[in-house]
């Protein structure tokens, strides 16, 4: 209805010059329409109705009597479809790496519909496909984007119609987590993990220009973040550390000022001066405290030779304690050792044998 029509009707066979017109017993032409005598139904209807039944009746030329003959063609008329219209007015946004899904809207026209890209648009992000029967955008993207694609909708009747639409796909924003660093001790190994969040991919490390470089002895693996190995000096400087990730099609590169303190070498420890008191069998012998200074605690203690029976060195406290047994009387002759903490680990012994007397009851 309301929607131009022209339809030409054909016949063949007879003597061409031929008549079209409604048999005498057809119902009219839907309102709007007429039966021309060269053939073609047109006009414009104005009223929805049908099917209606005409029978056309079509006469050639023929030569001492012509001939005629009908046929009944059923006509309908209906709503014309609305106009054919992309609703979609804009598509939501994605991250690099994370799943999408929307889906493009049409209305009017007559379905089914087919969606598609215009040729010479800028195909959907690597990881997003659209599907022509549904419009709908699915999928991971695994690229940055923020081109405009033109989507284009053709319904049933083949009528084609297209819109412009941007859509954006962001990276997850890279940075580096860490906030500071160990300090550490020259002359003694390091270890510090460098860590990043966010971004694409693997990370690689490094120093930027601007950065002083690592102490001697020390060295950031570019892979895993680690700063290791035995600084040989101490050194307090603020390091410029940059990650980058493999964001496509351009990485993210950002940067964070950590300072790197290497304090001075720490000297062995030293044990302190002491004289250890003479003991008797199967009395208990006074608590006696091992001590020393420098290095790195806490310490642990050892003995060569072993202490008389019944006596011991506690490793942890460096307390000699307990009660000599029987058998055990004399002088016997000990190096007393202390280890620290410090890695690799520094120790000493005693400057001279310490002599310990046991003596019996």
């Amino acid at each position: 209805m309301n929607v131009p029509y022209n339809v030409a009707l054909a016949v063949s066979g007879g003597t061409p010059g031929y008549t079209w017109s409604l048999a005498s017993d057809s119902p009219q032409a839907p309102a709007g329409l007429t039966l021309n005598s060269n053939g073609i139904i047109s006009g414009t209807p104005t009223g929805i109705g049908g099917p209606v039944d005409l029978v056309i009746r079509v006469q050639d030329s023929t030569e001492g009597g012509s001939q005629a003959i009908t046929k009944s063609l059923a006509i309908s008329t209906r709503t014309a479809p609305s106009s054919l219209t992309i609703v979609t007015s804009s598509l939501p946004p994605g991250t690099i790496n994370q799943p999408y899904a929307t889906a493009l809207g049409g209305n009017g026209g007559t379905t089914p519909y087919t969606w598609g890209l215009k040729p010479g648009s800028a195909p959907l992000p690597n990881g997003l496909t659209l599907s022509p029967s549904t419009g709908a955008i699915v999928g991971t993207p695994t690229v940055v984007s923020s081109e405009t694609h033109t989507f284009t909708l053709t319904d049933a009747t083949s009528l084609t119609i297209e819109r412009g639409l941007q859509l954006s796909i962001s990276a997850v924003s890279l940075q580096i987590s860490t906030d500071s660093l160990p300090r550490g001790t020259a002359g003694q190994n390091y270890s510090a993990q460098l860590v990043a969040i966010g971004g694409t991919g693997g990370y690689t490390w490094g120093l930027s220009n601007s950065s002083p470089p690592l102490p001697s002895g020390l060295s950031l693996n570019t892979s895993s973040g680690l700063i290791s190995g035995t600084p040989s000096t101490a050194s307090d400087q603020t390091l410029v550390v940059t990650v980058t990730d493999q964001t496509l099609p351009t990485p993210q590169s950002v940067t964070k000022n950590l300072q790197l303190l290497i304090e001075g070498a720490v000297s062995a420890p030293v044990i302190n001066p002491f004289a250890l008191p003479a003991g008797t069998v199967n009395r208990a012998y006074p608590n006696i405290q091992l001590a020393a200074t420098g290095g790195t605690g806490p310490y642990t203690w050892s003995v060569n030779p072993a202490l008389p029976n019944g006596l011991t060195l506690n490793p942890s406290s460096g307390v000699i304690s307990g009660i000599p047994l029987s058998g055990s009387n004399g002088t016997t002759t000990h190096t007393f050792t202390v280890r620290d903490s410090s890695s690799p680990v520094q120790q000493t012994s005693s400057s001279a044998p310490t002599q310990l007397t046991i003596n019996a009851m």
